[in-house]
Parts: structure tokens; sequence; C-alpha cells
């Protein structure tokens, strides 16, 4: 959900380090797919940064699960 983002960073990396994706406006998202194909499933890593509508930065890091 992004009401209320503006502006949108988010990288997303697999568990040894390479980049999958990568978001950078807040009305999109990541399919669970590599190069056009279904990520395996397992941990992925994501770290977003983020400019709400209030002037708020947001820095977050975490993890997504994927499982099919």
């Amino acid at each position: 959900i992004h009401r209320n983002i503006v502006e949108l960073n988010c990288v997303i990396f697999n568990r040894w380090g390479k980049q999958v994706a990568e978001i950078t406006a807040p009305d999109k998202f990541w399919d669970g797919k590599i190069g056009g194909a279904n990520a395996s499933d397992g941990t992925y890593f994501y770290i977003l940064k983020a400019k709400g509508l209030d002037d708020v930065d947001y820095n977050l890091k975490g993890t997504i699960s994927l499982i099919r």
C-alpha cells in the first residue's frame, strides 16, 4: 500500500547478495520473478528508502519469504 509514499527505492537481494530486483516507484512491486522466470523459494533481503507525504524519510531493511 503506497497511499502516503511519494518517493521509493527498494532493492531486493538473494541469499548470496546478488541484486535480483529494484523497485523505484511507489505503485510498482516485485512479482517474484528474476529475469522473467519464477524465483526460487527462499528468503530474500531488501533495503528500502522512501519519503512520505509528511516529508518523513524511511530507511528499512528486512527479509521476504518467497513460498510458492
